[in-house]
């Protein structure tokens, strides 16, 4: 049995968290730069605004630290990165909206 079945196998049974894992190597030059002024904009904007992007994209989960090195995760590497397509050429994002009515938007967003 190889590491990519032991590690399959942990993600099923939910030992491994695999939006945490590593997926390569972070260098700011791969960030897109107007997503993460948006970002920075609305993620906790009263308490990260003296975070440096890479502290604040660690606090976001966006990428972790291993052995002294800095790595995306995958959320991070297809949420911020300008081009993550370089890295997983297989992967895409699938964007849905659902209408909701105006009169049950405000009880949908207090069951979350």
């Amino acid at each position: 049995m190889n590491q990519a079945v032991r590690d399959q196998m942990k993600r099923r049974k939910g030992v491994l968290e695999a939006d945490s894992a590593p997926c390569c190597r972070f260098s700011p030059d791969d960030v897109d730069a107007e997503v993460m002024k948006e970002f920075r904009r609305v993620f906790h904007p009263e308490s990260t605004a003296g975070f440096t992007d890479e502290r604040l994209l660690y606090e976001a989960g966006a990428i972790v630290r291993s052995n002294d090195e800095v790595f995306f995760t995958v959320p991070g590497l297809l949420f911020f990165a300008s081009n993550p397509q370089r890295v997983l050429a297989h992967a895409f994002l699938r964007l849905k909206k659902f209408l909701v009515p105006s009169s049950t938007r405000q009880p949908r967003n207090s069951l979350v």
